[in-house]
């Protein structure tokens, strides 16, 4: 099992956690009305933490966030001006695929808090589900969902979740012309940060399970927020590689560029977690796969165009031959030492098992050109200290991860020495263990990755899309 999934698979496993309990806290008030069913219901929808197997089971949340929904609605009715009951019934219906029910929840929730960001996050989510369950109007139809991301961006400037958000889902629906110009937007904020439902941390008199609910709803939630940050990803490495493979290596760089910053604002993102830099190291080492490719391109490129070559050599082997006569023409050298050369290209290893052939290949002729280059005297390109930069940079990455996983192992044996954690003091502690890991690839939010110049970012573009749209009525998910 590769490092990358073991990682995941333990943070995972924390869902499972046994807490003994939690520090008492000072004398509750009188609680409010509803306020039994309230707690109640998120016990019944964080009902699979209790068990890893149903934790694990599809059939088993489905069953719990099922079982939730009249318990909070019983809390709704007993309190209707309780925003923090509406949204809680918003989400849940909103996990159990109740879309229109979690709609019409968390619009009555908005109407009492209308400077809260994540009310127009879920309403987001709720308006982008509904718009996919029609595909042939769903890019026409996305209208809705964006303008609701657009307005949690608004309400938190500094913020760039909402806005990648926002690109997630219309790059679902092939809408590029509205994700690429809030991709552009959210990357010039200073940083991100999630959203945190409204979980009481003291559910019920059993502190252990009170903790393990409150981390179930949590951590679910905010994995399904992560989801879209990595779809942004996946969208971003896409299009630029159909735009390298048109050959345009400028604008494919400046895709992976985003890409790569997304990464970095998910690996800083607050409040820091495993789950957060895990998902960001992943983000990253696959940008610095696509940055290192792209660069080696321009490199070969520059390098045979020098050489007089007019097109592309058919294959590696060719392309070598390729750069050594131009190397050996710019260096006078003899017939023998350009044969001395091909040799030393050809005695290099094979690719390592993590790497296919072709990446490889490309990523080992533009090594050795660049070498053969400097102890030739020729001048340097700019794309040989890109992909130096890349190249070197993805190693320390690849390292942090191992840094990761050792400090994974630390929280589990530091926690299971705690006597009653709080959830604040697991959160503290988590965030101390992955300090050094951000620290040490330097993930801070003033760190970007610039498109190269000749490439200005896009403006944001308005809309331009239908507006909203009766929605259809929905069963539960299956």
């Amino acid at each position: 099992m590769s490092t990358r999934h073991s990682i995941t698979i333990a943070i995972a496993a924390l869902f499972g956690l046994t807490i003994a309990g939690l520090a008492a806290g000072p004398a509750a008030k009188p609680p409010p009305k509803g306020d039994a069913d309230y707690r109640a219901a998120w016990l019944a929808f964080a009902a699979p933490a209790s068990d890893p197997n149903k934790a694990k089971s599809l059939d088993a949340r489905q069953q719990a966030r099922m079982a939730a929904i009249p318990l909070m609605e019983a809390a709704v009715a007993a309190d209707p001006r309780n925003w923090a009951y509406q949204e809680s019934l918003g989400y849940i219906c909103l996990t159990a695929g109740r879309y229109d029910k979690a709609k019409t929840a968390i619009d009555k929730a908005i109407g009492m808090k209308r400077d809260r960001p994540l009310l127009y996050m879920l309403r987001g989510q709720a308006e982008a589900a509904l718009a996919q369950m029609d595909p042939p109007e769903a890019a026409k139809n996305i209208g809705p969902a964006i303008s609701a991301f657009d307005r949690a961006g608004q309400l938190d400037p500094n913020n760039a979740l909402p806005l990648l958000q926002a690109a997630s889902v219309a790059f679902d629906v092939d809408r590029p012309d509205l994700a690429v110009s809030r991709v552009s937007q959210a990357l010039q904020r200073p940083g991100s940060m999630l959203y945190t439902l409204t979980v009481p941390t003291d559910l019920s008199e059993d502190k252990g399970a009170s903790v393990r609910a409150w981390q179930y709803a949590q951590l679910g939630h905010w994995y399904e927020l992560l989801a879209r940050f990595r779809n942004d990803v996946r969208l971003l490495l896409k299009r630029g590689a159909a735009l390298e493979q048109r050959g345009d290596l400028g604008g494919a760089d400046q895709q992976y560029r985003w890409a790569l910053q997304t990464g970095r604002m998910v690996g800083a993102m607050a409040p820091n977690l495993f789950l957060n830099v895990a998902s960001g190291i992943d983000m990253m080492e696959d940008a610095y796969r696509y940055l290192a490719r792209v660069s080696a391109r321009a490199v070969i490129r520059g390098a045979l165009t020098a050489a007089g070559e007019q097109a592309p050599p058919p294959d590696y082997q060719e392309a070598a031959k390729a750069l050594i006569r131009g190397v050996f023409a710019y260096t006078r050298a003899t017939p023998e030492q350009e044969t001395a050369a091909y040799a030393d290209w050809k005695r290099l290893d094979p690719p390592p098992t993590s790497m296919d052939d072709t990446r490889w290949s490309l990523e080992l002729l533009t090594s050795f050109y660049i070498w053969l280059a400097g102890r030739a005297g020729l001048p340097r390109q700019d794309a040989a200290a890109d992909f130096d930069r890349w190249t070197g940079e993805a190693g320390v990455v690849t390292f942090a991860r191992g840094q990761l996983a050792a400090g994974l192992s630390a929280y589990v044996k530091q926690i299971g020495e705690m006597s009653a954690p709080t959830v604040q003091e697991l959160l503290m502690t988590e965030a101390k263990i992955v300090a050094p890991v951000i620290s040490g690839i330097g993930l801070t939010p003033q760190t970007t990755y610039p498109p190269p110049a000749g490439k200005p970012s896009p403006q944001p573009k308005p809309a331009g899309v239908a507006g909203d749209r009766r929605s259809k009525p929905v069963g539960a998910a299956s």
